[in-house]
């Protein structure tokens, strides 16, 4: 399964809003990026705003077939997750579904 195919798995797999993910998550929904009309896996953390994973990250970081860290997001989308709980649950959403490789 390339990322793309995962992508589109979590989509169809991860739809309603309180959907346990890991420790005190949980999924909230599928955001709509206006700016390149993809959305983004959205998730709830307890007495929080929701945070989101673009779809772009999801892809490449499946592709990646590595543990994700901050260094790789500068790298590959000069962007930053640092003491950032998105890049916990971005690892563990991939390593959930690793036996799809």
């Amino acid at each position: 399964m390339n990322g793309l195919n995962f992508y589109e798995f979590l989509m169809q797999n991860y739809s309603r809003n309180g959907q346990p993910l890991y420790g005190h998550f949980t999924f909230c929904d599928w955001l709509f990026k206006r700016d390149d009309g993809t959305f983004s896996f959205r998730f709830n953390i307890r007495a929080n705003s929701p945070k989101s994973i673009r779809r772009d990250i999801l892809i490449a970081a499946w592709d990646a077939n590595q543990r994700i860290d901050d260094n790789w997001l500068n790298v590959n989308f000069s962007t930053s997750f640092h003491n950032d709980c998105r890049l916990r649950i971005l690892n563990f959403i991939i390593e959930e579904h690793r036996d799809l490789r």
